[in-house]
């Protein structure tokens, strides 16, 4: 695994390990410039549990991911995908 492609395989691992639905777990990663973007999509079902409460779980795997950052001297810009709300 290099570096670069670290923090959404890290982040990829963390959340199959945390989710119901493993299958609809969608993790993708794109660099511009110096920063890292990387965007998670997960089934409607798990956004709250990969949120947490008070959205400590997705603060404390942006810590994790941060930390990969700065040892690859970039800046990563974590996002999970807000699930469609249904009518």
């Amino acid at each position: 695994m290099s570096l670069i492609s670290a923090p959404s395989e890290v982040v990829k691992y963390i959340l199959e390990h945390w989710v119901d639905h493993k299958d609809d777990l969608v993790v993708s990663q794109r660099e511009v410039h110096r920063e890292i973007y990387v965007k998670v999509k997960v089934h409607p079902e798990d956004y709250g549990k990969v949120i947490g409460k008070d959205g400590r779980i997705i603060e404390a795997i942006k810590s994790v991911v941060s930390s990969i950052g700065a040892k690859i001297n970039r800046k990563i810009i974590l996002d999970v995908e807000k699930p469609e709300e249904k009518n």
